[in-house]
């Protein structure tokens, strides 16, 4: 696994998303496939969206949730490279960033 993501994130070309009560519903048309995501995965999801970067949603979720900020950035950096890895979000800074940090 690599040690760096891409620097800014957006959702990728082909998807499509849904929110349902506490949860989001992806659908990357390109490969027709559908992906769940539960309240915690939809929270970083929109935390994404909304601020662009692993370190800022971060920071957003830390307002959040009661977790060490480190717990909380290993989390979605879990999630952010399985939904790079499934097309559902792509980079738009071709420079990475380093592993807990900007």
């Amino acid at each position: 696994m690599s040690d760096t993501l891409p620097g800014k994130l957006e959702i990728g070309d082909s998807v499509l998303y849904q929110a349902l009560h506490d949860e989001v519903v992806l659908l990357n048309l390109a490969n027709q496939r559908y992906y769940g995501l539960d309240d915690v995965g939809s929270r970083m999801w929109k935390s994404l969206l909304e601020n662009g970067s692993v370190t800022q949603a971060t920071a957003h979720l830390c307002e959040i949730y009661d977790a060490e900020e480190t717990v909380i950035r290993t989390d979605l950096e879990v999630l952010v490279r399985d939904l790079l890895a499934a097309g559902l979000l792509k980079p738009t800074d071709p420079q990475p960033v380093d592993r807990f940090g900007d």
